[in-house]
This record gives C-alpha cells, structure tokens and sequence, in this order.
C-alpha cells in the first residue's frame, strides 16, 4: 500500500509529528493519510509527496517526507532553517533534494537511514565510482571543474601526484570543505570525497561522462608549402583542429625558424580524419599564398645650410619659387624620435617629389650622396649601408708574446627599413636611419659619433616620404700664403693669413616605396601560345612570342604583301 502525505503548514512554528507510536498533539497544522504497511517505498517512485509548505522547519519537513517511505530518520547537530514551496506528485528523493538545494541543507541516504546535518558539521564521505567506459583520468579533470575540487592521480606505485594546477571554475563556499577526487587509472576508478549534494552532482553527470571515445577513421595525406614556413602551418593547423596531437604531424624538415628550406623539407605529412584533412587543405590554400614585395627607392641627398636655413632646408621657399602650391605648414611636422635629436618628417606625391629632384639637379648646395633601391618581403627588414670602413690595430698579451691585428670601425650612413603592405595601398615604414663619422683618436682608436632616429609612420603607395632633421656642424681653417716666400723658415708666417669657416649640413632621405608583385601580374600571364593542328607537319623549331608582337608581325607581314 502507498502512503500520501498532504500538509498544510499555516503557523510560523510547529512541532514534529509524524510518529506512529505518538498521536498529533493539539494545535499542530500538520495531518498525514497512512496505512499500516511498513514496506519501504523507493526513493525515485512518482507521487509520493504533495505539499504546501510556509515557514516550515526543515528538519520537521524532511522527517515527515522519510516517514512517506518508512525511513529511519536522524539529525546530527542544530537545524534551525525553515522552508517554504510547493510541491506535487514528487518522489521522496526530488522533494529531498529541492528542500536541501532551496535550503543548502545536507543529507545523506544509508541504506534505510536518511540522515540530515546542522550547520557546522562536516558531512563530507568518501565514495568510489567504477569507470566502465571512458578514461579516469579524462573523468577526473570533468569532475575536477564541476565540483571546484582538487585533483590528484594515483600511480601504479601509490604515489598520489598533482595533475592539474588550473584554478578550479565552480566556486565554492569557503566554509565548506573543499572536495577532493583520485583518480586511479591503475585500476579504472575515481574516489571521491565530498558533500553528499556534490555526490548527487555526480551521480547525475556520470552516464554522460563515463563514455568510450568514438572511433575515429584516420587517413593521411602530404601537404606541399611553397611559401609558408612549416611553424606557421603547423600553428594554423592545431588552431583549425583542437586536440591534434603532435605525434600526428611530421615534419620532414628540422624544427627549426629557418627560412632557407628546400622544397622537399617543406613537406608536411598529417594523419587526420577524412574532415579534417579537407579542411587543412582548404586552409592551406588560402594561406600559402606569394608574399607581396616592396621596392624601397632611398636618394639620401646633403643640402649645405646657409645663413638664412641654419635650422634647416627651406622647403617653402623650393616650392614658391618652383610655382608648385604646397601646404608646406602642414607638410613638415617635428616628431620625437628614441634616437638623439628631433627629426621632421612630411609626405610627398609623385608630381611634387620631381619639383624636389629638378632642385636638387640644379642647385649647387644639394649633393646627392647615394640612391639604392632594395627590394624588401612584406614585413621583412631591408638595410641599406653606405660607409667606410676605419682601420685601427689593436694589441694583445699572451704569454709573453705581443700580437697586433687590425680591426675596423663603420663610419658612414646606414638604414633599415620595415615595410608592412595594408590592404588599402598604405605602406607602414618602420625607419631606423643612423649616420656615424669619425671626430678624432684616442690613442690610435678611431673615435666615432653617432646619431640615430627611429621611427614608424604610414605613407601611401608611390608616394614619398622625406625625413630631415640630421644637422651635422664643420669647423675648418684656411691658410692662404704667397707662393715661395709664405714657405720661408722663420719668415714664411709673415707672408701667411688664415681664416676660420664653419658650415653646417643637412642630411635628408627620401624614401618612396612601390608595392610589387611578380606573381600578379607576371608577363607570362598575358602571352597567348598557338599550335598547329594535330596531324599537320610540325616545324623543328619552336619560337614564342607574346601576342602584341605576333599582332605587329602580321601587320608588318600584310603591309609588305602588297607591295
């Protein structure tokens, strides 16, 4: 026979009841429907317990609930919570563990005993859990995240060892004890010891986490790279696959950031899935694509400073006096460099750089010291040196024994330039100019000074970047002397004058980047072969040429026809 219990809790306090040896006293508000059947009910049957309940006490309530069953009911420590919820056509369980949840009250079900705990007692066991399926140890770092727990592994030799130092995602109450997990791949078991409302959080996660793992079809295939380097395709290819295991790539090449790889060390073999072979190879070929190239023209030009441009090239006035309008306030701007001194830095178009260059061709304070051109990867530094080399010799000691060499100081121009091709023909330059020269010895050591400037800024494709602002000071003195009698000992001073002269010099790049791509717009790609038809008499010798030049020929072959 079943037993329904219908309460109707309307007092703020009540007493337990739900004895069957004692009669309801007066004044409860509580009223249970029994039989005399004393079979245990199982926890999870259906519509056992019908409730209404408004500041009931706990432990009353779930006592009331574990008599429904014919459970032995204890308490262990001072239960002083109350409730309040409405519940229909539950089973004992599902009403024990909302009250528990709704209340963050702990109880434990022992065979025939349910027992509940107070506040402040620690209510923590230990259970094992057999793992039938799936991995302990894949199990355990689950559980480890579901229950805040702390994990550890044990050994073939019983020695417990740390597996995970990542912080745990469940918070957990620092009043309670924190729960721990074993896992024991030796023998396929999890232990647990915990609060029995984690333990019910276990119980219902485990079939979903206690699973083999699905067998997986693997094929192989080998990928060509003709520009990409292997670590970047090997990191592009555990972003597209997580979980890839290395012992599932093989890299033909040595591990290595080289980029001098023939092709066959460029060659990688992957064994995936049928899915995920297609997708690598769908990557593949959006991302081993030819690098686009910069072709970097620098004319560094020295323009020697009068009196009227001591601080400076007068770019105002090359543009007045050339007719060209140019908003020359907003085409200079003095930028802080990390290097010593302050550069000034403007942009240039096409039209405008030649009014600089015709300037610069016809006026007698402009020398143009170099003009390289370097061609550059996309992102890839390119250094341009134009120095000399100052020898020195240097001694050394060694056992007795004076050694003499000689070593070499640079004194000259050098710059490195980082171009970076934006998808709108923006180029960003990364410029780092220096200038050294030699001011003097010390000691037969050459002693050099230097000026440096590093700088990062965008300019637009073709067009040209001017960097100034490296002023270097001469000071130098000019004997004159009449012929014969200035070269007299003794006398010759008389017949000498001397003069000091300073000048001052301004060193300027101008730098024009062109972006460039052989792959794109190769001439290949426009030639258009013609063959004769199969079966006709073929020549012995073959000549190709792009189709403008056959056009040309036929015209000129048409022309002369009708002569």
């Amino acid at each position: 026979m079943k037993k329904f219990l219908y309460i109707m809790l309307l007092l703020v306090a009540i007493s337990p009841l739900f004895s069957e040896d004692e009669p309801a006293a007066a004044g409860d508000s509580i009223s249970t429907i029994e039989d005399v059947s004393t079979e245990l009910i199982p926890l999870d049957e259906k519509g056992q317990v019908s409730i209404y309940l408004q500041d009931a006490p706990v432990a009353t309530v779930m006592k009331g609930i574990a008599q429904i069953g014919n459970y032995d009911f204890v308490t262990k420590g001072t239960i002083d919570k109350t409730v309040n919820l409405t519940l229909k056509g539950r089973s004992i369980r599902e009403a024990l563990d909302i009250i528990s949840d709704s209340t963050e009250t702990q109880y434990r079900v022992d065979g025939t005993i349910i027992t509940v705990f107070g506040e402040g007692i620690n209510s923590s066991f230990t259970k094992t859990y057999e793992v039938k399926k799936g991995n302990a140890l894949t199990i355990g770092n689950v559980l480890e995240q579901l229950l805040g727990a702390t994990l550890t592994t044990q050994t073939a030799s019983g020695v417990k060892t740390e597996e995970s130092n990542a912080a745990p995602v469940a918070a957990t109450d620092s009043n309670k004890p924190q729960a721990r997990i074993v896992a024991d791949r030796l023998n396929s078991q999890i232990i647990i010891t915990a609060l029995p409302s984690q333990h019910r959080q276990v119980e219902k996660t485990w079939p979903d986490i206690d699973v083999g793992l699905k067998v997986r079809r693997y094929s192989t295939k080998m990928f060509e790279l003709k520009f990409l380097s292997p670590e970047v395709f090997i990191g592009s290819i555990k972003f597209l696959v997580p979980g890839i295991e290395e012992s599932q790539i093989f890299q033909l090449s040595p591990k290595t950031t080289s980029e001098s790889l023939s092709s066959s060390q460029k060659r990688i073999i992957i064994q995936e899935t049928k899915e995920n072979l297609e997708q690598i190879t769908t990557l593949l070929g959006s991302i081993d694509v030819p690098p686009r190239q910069v072709v970097i023209d620098v004319k560094m030009v020295e323009f020697t400073l009068t009196g009227d441009d001591k601080f400076g090239v007068d770019w105002k006035s090359i543009f007045t006096n050339s007719g060209s309008a140019l908003p020359v306030g907003e085409f200079f701007s003095p930028l802080a460099s990390s290097g010593g001194g302050r550069a000034k830095f403007g942009s240039l178009g096409p039209d405008h750089l030649q009014v600089v260059l015709d300037f610069i061709s016809t006026s007698s304070n402009a020398k143009v010291l170099s003009n390289p051109q370097v061609t550059a990867l996309d992102g890839k530094q390119a250094k341009i040196t134009v120095a000399d080399k100052i020898p020195y010799r240097t001694s050394s000691i060694s056992n007795g024994i004076i050694t003499q060499k000689v070593e070499f100081k640079d004194a000259g121009i050098t710059l490195d330039v980082t171009p970076i091709i934006f998808k709108n023909e923006f180029v960003n330059l990364k410029i780092v100019p220096a200038v050294t020269s030699q001011i003097g010895d010390f000691d037969g050591v050459p002693i050099i000074s230097s000026k440096d400037l590093d700088t990062t800024l965008n300019v637009r494709n073709n067009h040209t970047v001017v960097m100034g602002g490296l002023i270097s000071h001469e000071k130098s003195e000019e004997v004159k002397a009449i012929p014969f009698l200035g070269k007299l000992p003794g006398f010759g001073k008389l017949f000498q004058s001397s003069s000091n002269t300073s000048k001052s010099k301004e060193l300027i790049f101008l730098i024009t980047p062109k972006i460039y791509s052989e792959f794109s717009s190769h001439p290949h790609n426009k030639m258009k072969y013609k063959f004769q038809k199969n079966g006709s008499v073929k020549p012995t010798g073959y000549t190709f040429v792009d189709e403008k030049t056959q056009k040309d020929q036929l015209a000129e072959f048409k022309k002369r026809s009708k002569l």
